[in-house]
């Protein structure tokens, strides 16, 4: 009979290398087009309730900028994207504030690849190290149960 440790290792050797890789790339792969799409539904979302607008910008103190544009004016701490000398490019919410800019495609491809690592890296150690040690453990509670039942028939 074969001593605990060694059932281990020999559950952990007969697990061929290549899949741990593969299962990684799969769980990557739909773990990055899944993140996309959602980025890409919310950043239509975030467009279709929020709207552009051709700003002035009035002043600049202290870090903050005054902008003003056709019915409104406001100060705001982040700096706007600016078209010319004096105008920008803001976005502004159901309210008529300013409001961050949507995120573009640059955000969109990272936020998509930090999912596809992770996904990939979880798949991974879930095939590398956990499924072995699930296996070695059923295997220790099969050799307990097979000594305990050696035990009761003597």
């Amino acid at each position: 009979m074969m001593p605990a440790g060694e059932w281990f290792w020999a559950a952990r050797g007969q697990r061929p290398p290549g899949l741990a890789i593969l299962v990684a790339l799969v769980a990557a792969a739909v773990a990055g087009l899944l993140t996309a799409g959602s980025l890409m539904r919310d950043a239509d979302a975030y467009r279709a309730g929020h709207r552009q607008v051709a700003a002035h910008l009035a002043g600049q103190r202290a870090g903050a900028y005054h902008l003003t544009w056709d019915g409104g004016r406001a100060w705001t701490r982040e700096p706007p994207e600016r078209v010319s000398g004096s105008t920008a490019v803001i976005w502004l919410d159901s309210r008529n504030r300013p409001a961050p800019p949507p995120p573009g495609t640059a955000g969109i491809v990272l936020g998509a690849l930090l999912a596809a690592v992770a996904a990939g890296a979880a798949a991974w150690l879930v095939v590398r190290v956990v499924l072995p040690w699930w296996g070695a453990r059923r295997a220790c509670l099969r050799l307990d149960r097979e000594w305990r039942d050696l035990d009761s028939s003597s």
